[in-house]
């Protein structure tokens, strides 16, 4: 079977437009697939280690062909992309469409835990009534201790650090003019909000969660919480 597979000054070309896109080199490796367009020829691919996605560096003939997932708009493009400098452009939108696909966090898989969550706490025992000044002390302390672990143990920005202490300020000032059973539901709704501004995975939106409900649900619901 022939092979068509990338020279080592092509390979370090994309090694430099990785690290241009702010990705890590470690984070891939080079494969050799069967060609779409040609029988019996291999080329070089490229593959993300962590997700599976790939750029194939291909050729039709003498012209070069690519093939990406994920594409702009679709799970998988194929394109002529004619030579080299084309193909090589073509792998850097590539580039741009895994880290789009790799950042972007799962909304559903967070959606869908944050109702069971709200499921799980004991809403239908809540009433509306006010906190007593005690209360809101306890809930502000314990906000802002889950606040500080928030921002220690995530890798954020100074604007999504300024995000959060602004959500959780809003969340402290609410105990004082809404209900518990309101502010419940506003609490969940600023932890969504939390988690995809600052593009929380799954599992660490699931803690943040988990982690509000355990500190709050005996205050909320006004029963001892188990040990």
């Amino acid at each position: 079977m022939e092979k068509r597979t990338l020279m080592k000054s092509q390979k370090n070309d994309i090694f430099k437009v990785i690290r241009h896109m702010g990705l890590k080199p470690s984070e891939f490796q080079w494969e050799e697939r069967n060609s779409w367009w040609m029988a019996d020829v291999q080329v070089s691919a490229l593959l993300h280690r962590r997700t599976g996605y790939y750029f194939v560096f291909d050729f039709d003939g003498e012209s070069h062909r690519a093939e990406r997932s994920p594409g702009r708009d679709s799970p998988v493009e194929r394109e002529l992309t004619e030579h080299w400098g084309i193909q090589c452009q073509y792998a850097m939108g590539w580039l741009g469409y895994l880290k789009r696909e790799v950042e972007a966090p799962d909304l559903w898989t967070i959606f869908l835990r944050e109702t069971k969550l709200t499921e799980a706490a004991p809403s239908a025992h809540i009433t509306n009534s006010p906190f007593v000044v005690e209360e809101q002390r306890d809930i502000s302390t314990r906000l802002r201790e889950i606040e500080k672990h928030l921002i220690t143990t995530q890798n954020l920005t100074r604007k999504h650090t300024e995000f959060i202490r602004k959500e959780f300020d809003y969340l402290r000032k609410a105990v004082k003019r809404v209900g518990r059973r309101d502010w419940l539901n506003i609490a969940f709704g600023v932890l969504f909000l939390i988690a995809a501004k600052i593009k929380l995975d799954p599992s660490a939106a699931l803690e943040l969660f988990q982690r509000v409900t355990d500190n709050l649900r005996h205050i909320i619901s006004k029963t001892p919480l188990l040990p």
